[in-house]
This record gives C-alpha cells, structure tokens and sequence, in this order.
C-alpha cells in the first residue's frame, strides 16, 4: 500500500516536473486575452503531446494581433480576412487575431488556439512543407473539435451533389474561397477520422515517426496502414458512403419535412383519444340518467309536494301561496 502511494507521489511529481517545463510566451499588450489564451493552451497541452506523442519540454511562441495594422503585418495582404488565425512554421509561431478585434466568439477563439496549436506541435517533430496539407488540416481539425455536425452535413451534402474536391488537390494548400475552404477543411479532417478509426490515434505519431527517420509520406502511410497511398482515395470514399451518406437529412430544412409527418400523427392520435374519452363519458353519463329517473320518480311519489321539477312548497297546480292552515297537497 505504502509502495503504491510513493509511486503515484512519483508519478504526479514527474508530471508536474513536466508541465512547469513547458512554456509559453505570448506577445500583446492585452492581459486579459493573454492569459485567456495560456489557459486554453495549457488545457490542451496533454492531449495534444499524447496525441503526438512526444515530450513535453518545449516552448510555444504566440502573436496577438490587437488592431488591423498589426493583422496586416503579421498575416500579410494576401491572407483572406476571415482568416483568424495561422501558423508561421518558418519563424516557428503562432499568430491569432484577438477576439476583440472582429468580434470573434469565446469558442471560435478557442477552436483557433487549438488549431494553430495543432500545426505548431506537429512542426516541431516534421515540418508541415514535407506532409500533404490534408494530413496538417485534417490533424487541426481534429483535435480542436471542429468536425461537428455542421461540417459532417457539409460533407454530406457535397457528396450527394457529387461536389467532393479531389484528394489531389487537398494535398496542396487550401483555396482561398471560404465556401470551398470550409468543405475542404471538412474532407481533411474526415481522412484524419478514417484513418483514426480504422488504426487508432497512434498511426499519427507513427507515420510522423516513419518521416522523421527519412522515409516519404506515401511510404510511411504503408508501413503504419499496409494500405498504398495510391488506393487511398478508394479507401476514403468507402467510408465516407457508409458512414456520412444520410448525415445531411440533419439538416434543419430535412428535418422539417421528417418532422411533420410525425406532427400531424401524434395530433391524430391526440385527437383520437380525446373523442374516444368524450364517448366513455357519455356512455356513462347515459348509464347514471335511467337511475336519477328511478330516484326522482321514487321520491314525488313518496313526497308530492316536494316535486324536484318545482320549487319546494309550490303545488302543481296552484299558483297561490300555501298557508299554514291547508294541508300540503
């Protein structure tokens, strides 16, 4: 027991030796967006160095541009504007608008941070020049969580409309159409979800290792898969059919038409049962009357006076008072 509790003493001692190696150095002159960003690092830093699996004695180096003179000086003129966000893997930095400057929401910020972290990670261990843009993308997307429903019905909806970019064309850099980037930051990370789903989170570290010790991308994706990399657009494309073929009846305006056939039979059914728990009460309200008739006529016949038609001490035929001097009648 004594020997359990040291080794866990150890153990938590030996991670935090680690985290306090890990550092990061954010420049802007707004603290409150700095330590909101070393928050959100620092809450992903263990998924991302397990995910890579590598150590975590490194350092990351992050720019926030707080105004445009500053975006347009670190992003550059050609960088589309609804671009928040990028890695500069030459000078080995992460540069990320401020949420304040474009109004950018808390998750999408969050989202950025985790995406650039992605590509910064991965550039420590093999440059991303030397890697198809889909694998960096794709790995991005991935770990920031941005493969959600929307993008899975964007995938979707591109694939019933026969609209797929090629996976040729993924493997340079993205379009700098918004629309188009969009569906290929979605297909990017559908080939990272294949292959993580028919090899494991391992592959990844696995084929960077495989590059990191001289051998190309296709030959490392052979060594982890067994699969070619020329057979991988036939691989891909199987499981994009069988698993997000029907993902765009999740679309609301789908919904809507699945929705109301639906509506209208819980009415019907609503309905139903209302008119049959009207009928029930009729039918025994039609059993109770023949009974009140029998008590009704028990009780004239047994106290004329006191007829439930009229009013008491009225007689049935008079329409004089009743004095105290005549019996009842």
């Amino acid at each position: 027991m004594i020997r359990k509790i040291l080794h866990i003493v150890i153990l938590l001692l030996s991670l935090s030796y680690h985290l306090k190696s890990f550092q990061i150095n954010i420049q802007g002159d707004n603290q409150e967006i700095n330590t909101l960003t070393k928050k959100i690092i620092n809450r992903n830093t263990n998924r991302f160095i397990s995910f890579f699996g590598i150590d975590t004695n490194m350092q990351v180096n992050c720019i926030l541009a707080e105004n445009k003179s500053e975006v347009t000086k670190y992003f550059g003129q050609n960088t589309p504007q609804w671009v928040v966000g990028l890695t500069n893997f030459r000078e080995n930095i992460i540069i990320l608008k401020s949420p304040k400057l474009d109004q950018i929401s808390y998750s999408q910020f969050e989202n950025t941070v985790k995406h650039e972290l992605a590509h910064y990670i991965q550039n420590q261990i093999v440059p991303l020049t030397i890697t198809p843009n889909w694998f960096d993308e794709g790995i991005a997307e991935y770990l920031s969580d941005n493969f959600g429903v929307t993008n899975q019905v964007l995938l979707s909806h591109s694939m019933r409309d026969d609209k797929l970019i090629p996976l040729k064309k993924l493997e340079n850099k993205l379009l700098s159409n918004r629309t188009k980037s969009k569906l290929a930051y979605a297909e990017s990370a559908s080939l990272i979800d294949f292959l993580v789903l028919a090899f494991g989170e391992k592959a990844i570290s696995q084929i960077l290792d495989h590059i990191r010790s001289g051998a190309t991308f296709p030959e490392a994706w052979n060594k982890v898969t067994g699969l070619k990399y020329n057979n991988i657009s036939f691989h891909w494309s199987q499981y994009l059919e069988n698993r997000y073929k029907w993902i765009f009846m999740l679309d609301f305006k789908y919904l809507i038409w699945l929705i109301m056939p639906v509506l209208l039979i819980i009415g019907f059914i609503i309905k139903k049962l209302s008119n049959l728990k009207t009928v029930n009460k009729w039918e025994e309200e039609d059993a109770i009357e023949p009974i009140r008739s029998f008590k009704s006529f028990e009780f004239e016949k047994n106290y004329p006076c006191c007829n439930l038609n009229n009013n008491f001490g009225k007689s049935n035929t008079s329409a004089g008072h009743v004095t105290g001097d005549e019996p009842p009648r």
